[in-house]
């Protein structure tokens, strides 16, 4: 799996001679720069592995020196591209199929068997991620594990969702084409090989293409604000991956990481990281569960974890991390954080405020319970016939539990309803992409196009919408559109229906893809 290290072996080229281009004054510079953007720490140890890097990356750009490509970086209208071609040399391929075996029995016999009790009591998706998944082998063992465990046979229940990413385009291109050495299949049982590969070469094997299929890879910076998000799916998550990741992190980056990753599980959700891992881990949310071989994670809420293990963090530093905390897609919804812990109050003035809460907590049989005797007593058009309001949030809680038919039901209610609402559609266009139904969100996203040009969430999903159905010259187009309605805009700035991502987010995100496509 992709880590934030680097694999200095690997490397060509005389350190001698980058210490001649790159002056040392520079270093402490280049890092800082690293990490802001990647999270990525770089000690000065590791100083003699950037400045190979810099070289490296000077070569592949086409700078005069890696003093030249330094001096780019810092400079105060940065070269972002150079930037990111550098810190793709601290990404290293070190990985296998079912790597840490420990971790997919843990899965297979423990965590499973306890989400398909859950999920078989209130029908839900299983969904999952892997969130550093390399060339693709971590995220493709846990497609196989489901479906020998038959979760794609059984036509009961949704199909479950699996997430892949990365930061290095590189890796996920490989990803994407499915094709290993036997370096991959170390150490791996020969029905592996057997029974989901085809055999192209001497050296040479193909992912089975309906296994494939069932994967969803894109690229993803860990350091930036673009999850948890429902652009992206990385919401409400049975299971994240994130292994061999936080080692390599700053202090700062993997604080910040750990918060977000709470924010993308579901309550009771399960968060897997490596052995050496397990110490990063201090987090409120998380509890720490012992299991055959491992130590996971598994999420709580606030105030379970602060019965069973008080935090270890001084309250100063818990103030300052608060601070720097964004706020999760409910709460920018809502305007404002919940605190941690309390209940939802009433607001006689308005009784979707109170809806709203219970969203946000995750309460939502309480939340369905409530809309349905708002709209069945006329609350909503006794609110000024806002009923629509009602519906979307009702087709929200349905997406977040997996019940896709259920949310299409209440957002097609909402859209009849307020029928020159492009957010309704665009909304109903999301589920029914997640259903499958790529033709029909088509069509809807159009809708919303002619009512609103300036959609840029819309446009992000048509441009998602061309790449999985291989028009590649029209996601390109899609893309550039979304880059020219973005410029000028304040970076910082939370998109409109884009569950909390930032236009500094969906930038990176849409340069990641069109440097895919190219």
């Amino acid at each position: 799996m992709s880590t934030h290290s680097c694999e200095t072996t690997s490397w060509s080229g005389s350190s001698r001679s980058a210490e001649k281009a790159v002056p040392g004054y520079l270093l402490p510079r280049v890092a800082e720069r690293i990490t802001a953007a990647s999270g990525i720490g770089l000690p000065p140890e590791k100083y003699g592995d950037l400045k190979r890097a810099l070289e490296l990356t000077a070569r592949e750009r086409g700078f005069a020196d890696a003093s030249a490509l330094a001096g780019a970086i810092l400079s105060p209208r940065a070269d972002e591209e150079a930037l990111k071609s550098l810190i793709q040399h601290f990404t290293i391929r070190e990985t296998s199929f079912f790597r840490a075996g420990s971790i997919f029995q843990a899965l297979e016999e423990h965590i499973l068997p306890e989400l398909e009790g859950k999920k078989a009591r209130d029908g839900g998706q299983l969904r999952f991620w892997s969130a550093a998944c390399c060339s693709g082998e971590e995220v493709y063992s846990l497609a196989m594990v489901l479906d020998r465990k038959l979760y794609f046979a059984d036509k009961t229940r949704p199909a479950p969702l699996i997430l892949g990413s990365d930061i290095n385009t590189r890796f996920l291109a490989q990803a994407r084409e499915g094709v290993y050495t036997r370096w991959s299949f170390r150490g791996v049982p020969s029905w592996v090989m057997e029974k989901y590969f085809r055999q192209t070469g001497d050296n040479e094997f193909r992912i089975r293409e309906d296994l494939k299929k069932r994967v969803r890879l894109f690229a993803l910076n860990l350091a930036s604000d673009a999850y948890p998000s429902a652009s992206n799916a990385t919401h409400d998550l049975d299971v994240i991956f994130l292994c061999n990741v936080l080692m390599y992190m700053s202090n700062g980056a993997r604080e910040q990481i750990t918060e977000r990753m709470a924010r993308c599980l579901a309550p009771g959700g399960w968060l897997i990281v490596s052995h050496s891992e397990v110490g990063f881990i201090d987090h409120p949310q998380f509890n720490p569960v012992s299991l055959p071989g491992i130590t996971v994670y598994r999420k709580e809420a606030p105030a379970q974890k602060a019965r069973t293990r008080p935090r270890r963090r001084p309250a100063a530093e818990a103030g300052r991390r608060g601070e720097s905390k964004s706020p999760s897609p409910a709460e920018s919804a809502a305007g404002g954080p919940e605190r941690s812990g309390s209940l939802p109050q009433k607001d006689e003035g308005d009784p979707y405020q109170e809806m709203l809460r219970l969203f946000q907590a995750k309460r939502y049989d309480e939340l369905m319970q409530g809309i349905h005797e708002i709209m069945d007593n006329g609350g909503a058009a006794a609110s000024g016939g806002r009923g629509a309001r009602y519906m979307t949030l009702a087709a929200r809680a349905c997406a977040n539990q997996g019940k896709l038919d259920e949310a299409r039901k209440w957002c097609e209610r909402a859209v009849g309803e307020e029928k020159l609402n492009p957010g309704h559609l665009y909304l109903l266009a999301t589920i029914l992409s997640e259903q499958g139904r790529e033709k029909e969100a088509h069509r809807h996203l159009d809708s919303a196009l002619y009512l609103d040009s300036g959609f840029v969430m819309a446009h992000f999903a048509m441009a998602n919408l061309a790449r999985n159905q291989g028009r590649t010259a029209e996601a390109a187009d899609r893309l550039q559109t979304i880059l020219s309605l973005l410029a000028g805009k304040d970076p910082h700035e939370v998109l409109p229906h884009s569950e909390g991502m930032t236009v500094a987010s969906l930038r990176e995100v849409a340069q990641f893809m069109l440097r895919e496509e190219s």
